[in-house]
């Protein structure tokens, strides 16, 4: 899906990559600071869910799957309730499952958070979510969740990358996979007294506030 200049979705859900299909969302190329505004199907409220490289509605499938938002050339306005970004099949199977989101400047309100989400534990693929906010200011209203286990011992990978603006979680902080942060020249702001159990915790001029024990 290409956007335009100037893109509003009135819509409850969306999901980009899922069940073998890969998919992308971006801006089209040659435009000049486009923008998206999404709100739910109202016009007011939350848009109930995004879902990038999520194969949880499918069994054990062959083909693995990758979603892409990639909203970097433009400005964003996006008031959700959940992004799940890669969330495995619903079965014993282990084709991996990626889900991609890249904001660029404006706002991301939203409820629920998840990277790298398990959805059966007999799944045997990796998972992993991406997101990536660069002079974005974000807001995790409930929840944000670093990889999500159903029992399973695949690999959940979950990969934060923070550049310029900042992101402020409110609510819980759930850690259950292989987690890297990358906070450059922003403010990571955690629920107080968050124990971030993590990979590779990059800082380059920023800042990750109220964590009471990084691991």
């Amino acid at each position: 899906l290409h956007l335009g200049q100037s893109n509003r979705f009135n819509l409850d859900k969306m999901i980009a990559g899922g069940q073998k299909t890969p998919g992308q969302i971006l801006f089209n190329t040659n435009l000049n600071n486009p923008s998206l505004y999404m709100r739910g199907s109202d016009g007011a409220g939350r848009v109930s869910a995004i879902r990038l490289g999520d194969e949880s509605d499918s069994g054990a499938t062959s083909g693995p799957s990758t979603g892409t938002m990639n909203l970097l050339a433009g400005t964003s306005d996006l008031l959700v309730d959940t992004i799940i970004l890669g969330k495995s099949q619903n079965a014993n199977g282990s084709s991996a499952a990626t889900g991609n989101l890249l904001m660029g400047s404006g706002t991301l309100n939203v409820n629920t958070l998840a990277l790298g989400s398990q959805a059966n534990s007999s799944y045997g693929g990796t998972v992993t979510g991406n997101a990536t906010f660069s002079n974005t200011v974000v807001t995790v209203n409930t929840s944000l969740q670093m990889g999500v286990s159903a029992g399973s011992t695949s690999p959940r990978v979950a990969n934060l990358n923070i550049f310029g603006g900042s992101m402020t979680v409110n609510g819980i902080y759930k850690n259950q996979g292989t987690v890297n942060m990358n906070v450059t020249n922003a403010t990571l702001t955690m629920p107080t007294g968050s124990s971030i159990t993590a990979n590779n915790i990059q800082l380059d001029g920023g800042t990750i506030a109220n964590a009471g024990t990084l691991k």
